[in-house]
């Protein structure tokens, strides 16, 4: 059944936004990709500043690219792998809310372990729901924020 625009949450209603303009600007797959990471920036809109509501800030979802993914994939095969019970596709949301936090200008020069605190007062109950608790979550978040840190899983 599909929820009306009065039922749905502030960060669905943000995530479809977002993710709609995406869409129409880079195509389906895009669409269904930036939907996802969508949900997860509102609700660092809320916590977190209008930054992540803001054109930049869609400049940065947008800039997550084909070297950006293909090194992502890398880090899940490594520390997730066949081992894991979710694939790499559920899991990109979190390293692209990684990269996109890396651009933020209010955490230019800071490290992840940095900044943590303040995603992880983003992540809400919804968050941890499709995704998982912070703390299975930090490292896909931290290498998508700096693939150089080595934030253990």
């Amino acid at each position: 059944m599909r929820q009306s625009d009065n039922d749905k949450g502030t960060f669905e209603q943000l995530g479809e936004s977002i993710g709609g303009l995406a869409g129409r600007m880079a195509g389906q797959a895009t669409d269904m990709t930036m939907n996802v990471v969508g949900s997860i920036f509102g609700a660092a809109v809320d916590t977190l500043g209008q930054w992540w509501s803001s054109p930049a800030a869609e400049q940065a979802g947008r800039s997550f690219g084909e070297e950006q993914d293909r090194s992502c994939r890398q880090h899940f095969d490594r520390t997730t792998g066949s081992t894991g019970t979710r694939s790499y596709d559920s899991i990109r949301p979190l390293y692209q809310f990684g990269h996109v936090a890396r651009q933020n200008p209010d955490y230019r020069g800071r490290g992840f372990r940095e900044v943590e605190p303040e995603l992880e007062r983003a992540w809400t109950e919804a968050q941890t729901t499709r995704y998982g608790p912070w703390p299975e979550v930090r490292s896909y978040v931290g290498f998508g924020y700096d693939p150089s840190e080595g934030i253990p899983v």
